[in-house]
């Protein structure tokens, strides 16, 4: 019997509005090994789980479906870490959350080859558009600058990662082995287990195993803002606050880890994650510090008007925020 080559992880909650297409970019895949799609619900309220067998039942040689119960998000579950990733038979990992989607059938095949190709890199990665929740709209591309295709030192991405706060690549787009993200699992890394979001434990645990291989092709879409989405879930200020808090220890366990060799990076990154903290705190003295001036700088203006008219009239920002609320609904 053949073996499975790839495992495609997607997770969906309350989106019965896009899982049919996230699910039919991820069925046309034309590859020349076998592939299985496990497709988690977490207990969704809508028609979601209905949609989802619909599909097993109709392609039961490619999807596995999990549906919940009981909401696992809410308990604090990872639900790819805890779940997911010990029943993937895959060689390979591939993402793809339920309000997403894939628009190239000949994605899982580019990857596959060129993993199988340069083993010195730990995952293969590509451009993905950012869109509108109706999809009219291209709001911005993953990366947001052009990047020739090929491999791209662990250190150079960190760099644009880390001490520049660029949010390179997709999840959509990552493919990388089992095996690595194992062993993140099984030995309970610090940086793994305190990062406040997957992806981005993924992205170091890429440059903690070798390189990245980056293609330069859009091969899929991301819902920016999407209902369910975990960005949606995370808008509240306190919220931002201890994702930050999450991201400082992060980092720094994961410098520890590498035996620093990011630290420049590391500690630009932190240093940002404690302006963003400050901002929360109405902190000015740290905001205003000599030594945020680069993180001051690369803040867009109105960003830092808010923060100086705040600090003149500190009703302002609850202002701002239910003006900024009504607006963009977040």
């Amino acid at each position: 019997m053949d073996e499975i080559l790839v495992t495609v992880i997607c997770t969906a909650f309350n989106q019965e509005g896009y899982i049919r297409k996230a699910l039919d970019g991820l069925l046309m895949q034309k590859t020349n090994f076998l592939y299985e799609v496990i497709v988690h619900d977490d207990a969704s309220t809508d028609r979601t789980p209905s949609i989802i067998r619909e599909y097993a039942e109709k392609y039961p040689h490619i999807i596995v479906p999990i549906l919940q119960k009981e909401n696992q998000f809410s308990k604090g579950v990872w639900i790819t870490n805890d779940l997911l990733l010990p029943m993937a038979r895959g060689k390979y990992i591939a993402m793809c959350e339920g309000d997403d989607f894939w628009t190239d059938p000949n994605k899982l095949q580019m990857q596959a080859d060129i993993m199988e190709t340069y083993p010195e890199c730990s995952v293969c990665v590509h451009s993905v558009q950012g869109i509108s929740e109706d999809e009219r709209k291209i709001i911005r591309t993953f990366p947001k600058q052009e990047m020739e295709s090929g491999v791209i030192p662990a250190a150079s991405v960190m760099n644009r990662m880390l001490a520049k706060g660029e949010w390179l690549f997709h999840t959509t787009s990552y493919f990388f082995r089992k095996i690595d993200a194992l062993e993140m699992r099984e030995r309970e890394y610090g940086f793994w287990i305190k990062s406040p979001y997957g992806d981005f434990a993924y992205m170091l645990m890429a440059a903690l195993r070798g390189d990245f291989y980056y293609i330069n092709k859009g091969m899929s879409a991301y819902r920016m803002g999407a209902v369910g989405s975990t960005v949606r879930r995370d808008m509240n200020l306190e919220r931002r606050k201890q994702r930050n808090l999450c991201f400082i220890e992060t980092v720094e366990d994961f410098d520890e880890l590498t035996n620093r060799r990011f630290h420049e990076d590391v500690l630009e990154a932190v240093r940002r994650y404690r302006f963003e903290i400050a901002d929360v705190d109405k902190n000015y003295k740290i905001l205003l510090a000599p030594e945020m001036k680069n993180n001051w700088k690369k803040l867009p203006l109105y960003v830092r008007t808010r923060i100086r008219v705040s600090k003149i009239s500190p009703g302002f920002d609850k202002f701002y925020y239910r003006l900024r609320k009504l607006i963009k609904g977040v």
